[in-house]
């Protein structure tokens, strides 16, 4: 059967209308993909322009080395730029990485090893303000931030970032000091001296002569002290710790207790022991001391004491003494007191876990120290413990009162080293203490030449940037 002319025009014209209207549909689909909208259709007219990942390569960094003769040189490393992602704020348009460059990274010759994107994507000249095409071959220099700029494939949609690439100006591992304070008349004739911080304040406990005294200070102004007298007279200096919102400390072996630490009442202890010979620590629950030959404990704020089991009949640290009790790695339901010191001129070292729950109750337990390895226990006096960098930081005077150095220990007391913490060279001190703020800031409090020393750690100083944008 053959169809007739009418009827060929209108089947060619029904062809035409149906390729017109799948014309029409993609136009409108194409239309829809814009900028900042996900799709699985990128076509030669899309309209996105996002940048997907960025990922730095290979980058130069310069060190510096001191000769045999002591002359500076410098060398040049290389630095696996992969390893510090680059972090894409979509909301902010910023492009950034959280982890900072090395310090000595060369800003200026930046190179980018792999770049995803839905356009093209360039970079604005620091010279014209033109845009030229970014290319894994070229360095580019990230002294300053820089405009990088999307470009859809609808050649009108655009998206700008600013993207900057930061890089330490300081050592990780560095501890920067600064002397605060010097010739303090407050502190020229202290002996003695022990020290600890409560939120803001610094408490520097010693003796004038004889009398017991508290010079206090603000950590915001650690060149301004107060002092005051204490009483009562008998106050053991040495033996004041913090335990919950109380000051706690010995006068003729009995138990005192101080809101404020200058004025100072009895605690009315009872139970074991009948005295006491020194307080050595303070944790969540527990107040921990040392009388006779028995380590003792309370869970009530120091109103009753039991004698605490020993795993041995090693000796105590009677002579010179320090502890401390911080979190648990184990557990957050525990704790972990730490006793350290000297028996005449052998070092000890006491552990002991504390269950904050109260289900059991663990014993101390012993660890042998031998005073000629590497790392030994030094044999100072005034020792005074601080946790720091998730470490113990040991202080302590040497024979004459004068600084005997800053050690750190990572294994709970067992090894000890001076060469993560170079303190500053401290002269005229004739006694001389550390304590620690919540900003990991040391402060080193000076008798003698009146001297206030603050460092820390560099790192410990530097912020974490949050990575969840709104």
């Amino acid at each position: 059967m053959h169809e007739s002319a009418g009827q060929g025009i209108l089947v060619r014209n029904m062809k035409k209308s149906r390729i017109a209207l799948i014309f029409s549909a993609l136009l409108m689909l194409m239309a829809n993909v814009g900028c900042n909208t996900k799709s699985e259709i990128e076509d030669l007219t899309s309209g996105a322009c996002l940048i997907k990942s960025v990922t730095l390569g290979t980058l130069n960094r310069k060190m510096h080395t001191l000769s045999r003769s002591g002359r500076d040189s410098i060398y040049t490393i290389k630095v696996t730029g992969s390893l510090y992602p680059l972090t894409i704020d979509q909301v902010n348009q910023r492009i950034f990485n959280v982890d900072s460059l090395p310090v000595g990274t060369d800003p200026t010759k930046i190179l980018i090893s792999e770049l995803k994107a839905s356009g093209t994507v360039s970079i604005q000249s620091k010279i014209t303000g033109k845009d030229t095409v970014v290319t894994k071959k070229d360095s580019i220099d990230f002294s300053t931030p820089r405009i990088i700029t999307v470009y859809a494939t609808d050649r009108v949609s655009t998206r700008k970032y600013q993207m900057d690439i930061r890089i330490h100006k300081e050592w990780s591992d560095s501890v920067t000091w600064q002397r605060t304070a010097s010739g303090l008349s407050a502190l020229s004739s202290v002996s003695q001296l022990h020290a600890l911080t409560v939120e803001s304040t610094l408490y520097a406990f010693g003796l004038e002569g004889t009398a017991p005294v508290v010079l206090t200070a603000s950590v915001e102004s650690p060149q301004q002290w107060t002092r005051h007298a204490i009483s009562p007279v008998t106050l053991d200096v040495h033996s004041v710790v913090r335990h919950g919102n109380r000051f706690f400390a010995l006068a003729s072996n009995q138990l005192m207790t101080s809101t404020d630490g200058i004025n100072w009442t009895s605690a009315n202890a009872t139970g074991v022991p009948n005295s006491f010979t020194q307080l050595v620590g303070s944790g969540t629950k527990h107040l921990l001391a040392l009388s006779g030959a028995s380590l003792v404990s309370s869970t009530d704020g120091g109103h009753t004491w039991t004698a605490d089991a020993l795993d041995s009949s090693a000796p105590l640290p009677l002579d010179e003494n320090a502890g401390i009790v911080f979190a648990s790695t184990v557990s957050k339901n525990y704790e972990k007191a730490v006793v350290l010191g000297l028996r005449g001129n052998e070092p000890v070292l006491w552990q002991r876990d504390l269950d904050l729950s109260g289900t059991d109750t663990f014993g101390w337990i012993n660890f042998p120290l031998d005073a000629t390895r590497r790392g030994h226990f030094p044999t100072l006096q005034n020792y005074t413990l601080a946790r720091y960098d998730g470490a113990l930081l040991l202080s302590g005077e040497k024979s004459d009162g004068s600084f005997g150095g800053l050690y750190l220990s990572r294994d709970n007391g067992y090894t000890w080293l001076q060469k993560e913490l170079k303190a500053p060279t401290i002269s005229g001190a004739t006694s001389v203490t550390a304590t620690v703020d919540a900003k990991n800031f040391i402060y080193i409090i000076c008798a003698g030449s009146g001297e206030v020393w603050r460092g820390r750690i560099n790192r410990l100083g530097w912020k974490n940037e949050d990575t969840l944008f709104k």
